[in-house]
C-alpha cells in the first residue's frame, strides 16, 4: 500500500471516530438527540457507535436483513389510508440486507455489528478504488488525492458510513467503470449485476457504462469475438435485473413492486422533472432545490471537461428522482455521483490554500451530520 492510500485509510477511519465523538457532544448539548455515554445509548444495549448510523432508511434494511421478504398480494403492496408503509420495504433492493443478514447468521453477531463492519469495509474500499480510478482518469496524483478528500469530507457524505447502500453502490459503480477500462469483462458482469440489485437506479447505470465502453473502444477495430465478451457482460446485468423482477412478481404479483411500494412516500411520476424543484414552502425543500441546481450548474460548467459517459451518469442520477416528483433526498442521491468529486477535487487542487478548503468542507460535513443525528428530514 503506497503512502497516499495510507493517508486515505487514516482519513476514512478518522472521520468515523469524529462521528462518534461529535454525536457524544451533540447529545450533551442538544435536546433533539437522545443522551448517550461513551459505550451505549441510555437504557439501550446497542453501542452508541453503532446506533448513530441506524437512522432513517437504515431501519428498513435492518428489517429486511432480519426478516426477509414476505409473500403478499398486489393489493397488500399498495399503501392504504390506515398504513402508508404496510409493504414499503419492497422499495428497497436486496443486496445490502442480504450481505448483512447472511453475515450475522453465519457469525452470530448482532445486526449492528455486521452492518458496522461492512460499512467500514465498503467505504474504505470505495475511497481507495475511487482514488485509483481518478488517478488514471486525471493522470495527476495531486488532483486524484484531493478528489478523494472531497469524496470523504464533502457535506452529506456521511452516508458512506451509514447502514445504507451508498458505499456499496459507489464501490460497485467505480468497479464497473474500471473493469471497462481494463477490459475485465467478468468483473463488469459481476459488478454491474450486483449494481442492479443494490438500488433502483442501478439498472440505469447500464447507460453511462455502455457510453463509457464506446468512448474507450470506438477507435479500435474490435472483432466480433472481441465484442462478444463485453456484450455478454452487459447482457448479464439486464438478465440479473429481469430475474429480480420475476422474483418480485412471484412475491407480490407486481414485476415492479419496488416502484409501486414507493407510493407510500407520496411519489408521483412527472413528465417535467424540474417541476419537482421549489414546489413547497418548507425551507428544507428550498434547500434541496438550490443544492440540486448548484450541482446541475457544476455539470454544465464541466460539460467539455468530462466525457459524455460521466455526463450521462450525472443526469441519470439527478433526473430520475426528480421524475418521481420530489427533490427530497437529493443531497443523498448526489453523494454517489463520483464525477462531481473528480471535478471539484481537480479544481481544489489548483489552489494554494487547498487544505483549508478541504477543512471547510469538513466543517460543512459536520453541519449536515448534525441534522442526520437529530433525524431531521433534511437528511432523508
Amino acid at each position: 500500500m503506497n503512502k497516499t492510500w495510507v493517508k486515505i485509510v487514516v482519513f476514512a477511519l478518522f472521520i468515523k471516530i469524529v462521528y462518534y465523538f461529535f454525536a457524544f457532544g451533540v447529545s450533551k448539548y442538544s435536546s433533539k438527540f437522545p443522551p448517550i455515554d461513551l459505550y451505549t445509548f441510555k437504557n439501550d444495549s446497542i453501542p452508541g457507535l453503532f446506533k448513530i448510523f441506524k437512522i432513517h432508511d437504515a431501519g428498513w434494511y435492518e428489517m429486511i436483513a432480519l426478516n426477509g421478504h414476505h409473500k403478499i398480494t398486489e393489493q397488500d403492496l399498495r399503501p392504504t389510508e390506515k398504513n402508508n408503509w404496510a409493504a414499503s420495504y419492497y422499495a428497497f433492493f436486496p443486496l445490502y440486507p442480504l450481505i448483512t443478514g447472511v453475515t450475522l447468521r453465519v457469525t452470530g453477531w448482532h445486526y449492528f455489528t455486521s452492518a458496522y463492519i461492512w460499512s467500514v469495509i465498503f467505504s474504505i474500499t470505495c475511497f481507495l478504488l475511487f482514488h485509483r480510478f481518478a488517478r488514471h482518469f486525471l493522470n495527476d496524483e495531486r488532483s486524484a488525492y484531493y478528489a478523494t478528500l472531497c469524496l470523504i469530507f464533502f457535506p452529506f457524505h456521511f452516508y458512506f458510513s451509514a447502514f445504507m447502500t451508498e458505499a456499496l453502490f459507489l464501490l460497485l459503480l467505480i468497479l464497473a467503470f474500471a473493469s471497462i477500462k481494463n477490459k475485465n469483462w467478468v468483473v463488469l458482469a459481476v459488478s454491474g449485476s450486483l449494481l442492479s440489485l443494490t438500488r433502483p437506479n442501478g439498472i440505469y447505470m447500464i447507460v453511462p457504462l455502455l457510453i463509457y465502453f464506446f468512448e474507450n473502444y470506438r477507435r479500435e477495430k474490435l472483432t466480433r469475438q472481441q465484442l462478444m465478451y463485453p456484450a455478454i457482460a452487459f447482457l448479464c446485468i439486464g438478465l440479473t435485473f429481469t430475474g429480480y423482477c420475476f422474483y418480485l412478481n412471484y412475491m407480490t404479483g407486481d414485476y415492479f413492486a419496488f416502484a409501486t411500494a414507493q407510493q407510500g412516500w407520496y411519489k408521483k411520476f412527472t413528465v417535467i422533472p424540474f417541476t419537482s424543484l421549489f414546489n413547497t414552502g418548507n425551507w428544507r425543500y428550498q434547500f434541496y432545490s438550490i443544492y440540486t441546481i448548484v450541482f446541475m450548474l457544476i455539470a454544465l460548467v464541466a460539460i467539455t471537461r468530462i466525457p459524455i459517459s460521466f455526463q450521462a451518469l450525472i443526469w441519470t442520477c439527478m433526473l430520475l428522482p426528480l421524475i418521481a416528483g420530489s427533490a427530497q433526498s437529493m443531497p443523498r442521491y448526489i453523494t454517489v455521483i463520483f464525477p462531481f468529486s473528480i471535478i471539484i477535487g481537480k479544481y481544489v487542487s489548483t489552489f494554494r490554500y487547498r487544505n483549508i478548503i478541504v477543512f471547510l468542507f469538513f466543517i460543512a460535513h459536520l453541519w449536515s451530520f448534525y441534522y442526520w443525528l437529530t433525524e431531521d428530514p433534511l437528511t432523508f
